[in-house]
Formats: structure tokens, C-alpha cells, sequence
């Protein structure tokens, strides 16, 4: 039976980078891990950037517990980037359809990665306290200098026991 494990967000963050690397097909370089987003370009037609958010406590597990079971919601955010010239100037059909490159479909696949994924370790044992869950997600739109890329951004949330010295009560 697995354990809940005290985390930190650090470990969690490259679980889910691993997760999107596995279930998208996607080279290491492509799923970027980032407190912003990217200068541009990565490599590639699609790629998606991982970015930490804030978080809040669950105030009254801390009231009973403390230090022992200090439990964080922290989100974070994916951003799917693509490129794909093929449609004509007023209209982004093959952007958002194509059964390749097309930007709803890979979108559908980063939620499918990502949405009730329970990051652990390879012991089994869970790095948070429930599965990730998608709380949110932007309407894709194109980036003003660099029109041939759009992009949109999905929000999950993660609840884990942060990892703190228990010596300390």
C-alpha cells in the first residue's frame, strides 16, 4: 500500500515534467521547466513550458498538526506552444485541427497527461496528498510578434505534506 510522502514542489515539478516528456512523445528539450516563458523559440513546432504558481496552506490541517502535516495547494501552470503555417490569413483551421500538429489535440493530450496523475516515487510511494487536478485552462491565441506561434495555458493543482525539519516543533 503506498505512503503519502512529505514533498517538496521541486521533486513533484520534474515528476510532471517526466509524465508530459512520456505521454506526449516530446524530446527532454522540448518540455521545459521555467519561471517564464520563453524567450522563443524552443526546438521544434510544439513545445510546452512547466512553470510553478503560488500556493495557499490548508489552515486547519496546520492548526491541528503543525510542522507534522503542513499541507500546500500550489499551482502551476502548462503552456502548449505551436507553430503551424498552413491556413490562410483569416482562418486557423489547420491550427487547431490537424490531426498532427494541431493545437486542440495536443492540448487534449496535456490534460490527459496531467489531469488525476499521482506523481510518485519509484518505490510507489505518493509525492501528494491527491492526484493533480485541472482547475483552469486560456483560450488559445497567437503571440503578436511572432504571429506563425500561438499558445494557451491550462492550470492544475497540486496538494502534497511539504517537506520540513521535524526536529524543529
Amino acid at each position: 500500500m503506498p505512503t503519502v510522502l512529505r514533498s517538496k514542489f521541486s521533486t513533484i515539478l520534474l515528476a510532471v515534467q517526466a509524465r508530459l516528456v512520456a505521454k506526449l512523445g516530446f524530446p527532454l528539450e522540448r518540455v521545459l521547466v521555467s519561471k517564464k516563458d520563453p524567450p522563443f523559440f524552443a526546438q521544434g513546432d510544439q513545445f510546452v513550458v512547466v512553470r510553478p504558481r503560488g500556493f495557499r496552506v490548508s489552515e486547519p490541517i496546520v492548526g491541528a498538526a503543525g510542522r507534522v502535516d503542513t499541507r500546500i495547494m500550489r499551482r502551476f501552470t502548462v503552456t502548449l506552444w505551436t507553430r503551424l503555417v498552413l491556413d490562410e490569413t483569416d482562418r486557423d483551421t489547420e491550427w487547431l485541427t490537424d490531426p498532427t500538429l494541431g493545437h486542440l489535440d495536443q492540448e487534449n493530450a496535456v490534460i490527459d497527461a496531467v489531469q488525476i496523475f499521482w506523481p510518485a516515487t519509484s518505490g510507489d510511494d505518493l509525492l501528494t496528498t491527491y492526484p493533480i487536478r485541472l482547475v483552469d485552462g486560456s483560450e488559445p491565441g497567437e503571440l503578436p510578434s511572432a504571429k506563425e506561434w500561438g499558445a494557451s495555458t491550462l492550470t492544475f493543482e497540486a496538494q502534497y505534506e511539504i517537506s520540513l525539519d521535524q526536529s524543529e516543533q
